[in-house]
Formats: structure tokens, sequence, C-alpha cells
């Protein structure tokens, strides 16, 4: 499936730093107080809040080294850490350590589905029009193999991540956390997206935004959740887009910038935003935006015994 991982990354990666966000603090004041319990930790979770996420791993990983009984929550904002340093596959696995800890745990979980997603859209096959492929014909064979196991490990992924993510929304219902419901509402019709359910995904991600606006009017969190729906609506844009329902692209298109709740959440969305010719065309530029061709690259480049592959646009169906 096209979507746009770009805006679908910062959608993910959102809701992770969610139950951190409001705790947030400038890494000035990210200073150690020795007499607090599991100060590495606390220590850790405020240079998260602050985006320093390499400094954040390594203090996590030398507090976890150190603990005979780590608690869940330490490898859980671990796992938090790896994920926002786009390391997926490391995510998963501190994640899965700490849901053997806490299994009900109701964070954990959201950040695993997110983990799973996040890995699923590294392994996604690469599927562009126009494309120009620099790759010798003896690798085409080995590397379309390759691409076909990511292939089926992505989709295996994506089901686990649809799942466990249903299940979040059904505790963010049942622990009265409306927003974050909605939102992972929307992250439910993304991923639907991928299992080739357009008509329904779209739907969930368009009720999600609403309600997100319905639910936050009035509210300290309206700016921040009014500018999740313009992602969302955007996200829904390009979605159209990749389908060329030209009227229904720029439809939603409008409705996000209306829905942005300012001069710099609008100059953002219409970055994210189709334009006409990609409506037209709606792939040509999905290599450049996510950057996916270097995976194929290391495809071709593993097939190939480290053979020199220059990879700008691939269609995988013609190495087959």
């Amino acid at each position: 499936m096209f979507t746009y991982r770009l805006v679908l990354t910062l959608t993910i990666l959102s809701v992770s730093c969610i139950d951190f966000a409001s705790s947030s603090t400038s890494a000035s004041v990210c200073a150690r107080d020795h007499e607090k319990p599991n100060t590495e930790y606390h220590y850790a979770a405020c240079l998260y809040g602050d985006g320093n996420f390499t400094s954040a791993a390594h203090v996590l990983e030398a507090f976890l080294e150190n603990q005979s009984n780590p608690e869940s929550n330490a490898y859980r904002l671990l796992g938090d850490v790896y994920l926002s340093l786009q390391r997926s596959e490391d995510a998963i696995h501190t994640l899965q350590q700490a849901r053997r800890l806490d299994p009900e745990d109701v964070w954990t979980k959201n950040s695993l589905s997110n983990a799973f997603f996040a890995r699923a859209m590294e392994l996604s096959p690469i599927q562009i029009k126009g494309k120009t492929i620099f790759m010798p014909d003896e690798c085409k064979p080995n590397a379309a193999l390759i691409a076909k196991a990511d292939e089926q490990q992505s989709a295996a992924l994506t089901r686990q991540a649809l799942t466990l993510a249903k299940e979040v929304k059904a505790d963010f219902d049942r622990i009265n956390k409306p927003l974050l419901a909605a939102h992972k509402q929307a992250f439910i019709g993304m991923m639907m997206i991928e299992q080739g359910e357009f008509d329904e995904a779209v739907q969930q991600q368009i009720n999600a935004a609403e309600r997100m606006i319905q639910l936050s009017r009035g509210t300290d969190d309206e700016r921040f959740y009014s500018t999740h729906a313009a992602h969302i609506y955007a996200n829904v844009s390009n979605q159209y887009a990749t389908e060329n329902d030209t009227s229904m692209a720029r439809f939603y298109g409008d409705l996000a910038l209306e829905t942005a709740p300012d001069d710099s959440s609008r100059t953002s969305i219409e970055k994210m935003l189709p334009n006409e010719n990609s409506v037209n065309n709606s792939t040509s530029s999905y290599a450049s935006v996510t950057g996916s061709a270097l995976g194929v690259q290391a495809k071709g480049n593993f097939a190939c015994q480290n053979q020199p592959i220059l990879v700008d646009r691939v269609d995988l169906e013609e190495m087959e």
C-alpha cells in the first residue's frame, strides 16, 4: 500500500511520548538527586522528555544492567527510547521484556504495538512507478527473494500491531482516556490501509480526528489534538491521492489546513500534502520521502555479496 510514511511515523511516535509529555524538562535541569530512589531511571525519563534519546538510552542500559529485579517501567521507557532512535528491533525486544513483567500494562502494550508497526514499515516493500534501476541482472533474483521474505514478515508484524492496538484502544476506553482512544483509533486505521482495507481504514481515521476535535474543545489540550487531527486529515488526503481520487484528496487536504491551529502547523501540513502531480502519479516521490531506496540497496548488496550497487527507485515486481 502507498502511504506517506513520514506522516505516519510522526503520528506513531507522538503517541509513544504522550505519557511523558507532561513531565518534559529542559536538559539543564535533568540533574541527578542521589537522595531519591531509582535516580537513574528518573534522570533517563527527564532526558527522554527533553528529546535527548541517545543519552537516555545509555543511562537506562547501565541502570538495567545493575538491577537484579528491574521493574517493567524501566524496560518500557528504554523501548520508547529505542523507538525514538528508530531502533525498532531493539524496541520490540525490550518492550517484550517489559510485557513479561507486567502483561496488562496499557502503556507497554501501546508502545509494543507502535514498535511492531514501525518495524513492519521498515520491511515493507518499495513499489514505485517511474523507477530507475541500477542493479546487475544476477542480483535481481536473490534481491527479490529477500524482499519477498521481508514483505511476509512486514505483513505478520502489521497483524500483530493491529491486534494489540485494538486491545489498547479498548483499554483506553475502559480507563476513561477517550482522547488517547481516539488517537489509537487513527493508528488502527493507518494499519488497516497496509492490509488493503481502504474504505474502513479511511473511515476509522476520519472518525478519530473528528472525535479528537470534539473532545478537546475548551481544554488545555485543544491545540495539541487539533494538530494531530490535522495530521490525520493530511494522511487521509495522501491516501486518496494514492487512489488517484483528486477531489477527495483535495477536500481532506483543505480540511487539514483548516484544522491546523496556527500558521506554523499549517506550514508543516502543507509540506505533507500531495500536489497535483503526486495525485496523478502518487508514488513518484515515495523513495525520496521515506529514504526506503537505501533499504533496497542494502538488500541488493547482500544478495550480490556486497558488489557495488546503486538504487534510485525500484519496483520489486520487476525483480521477480
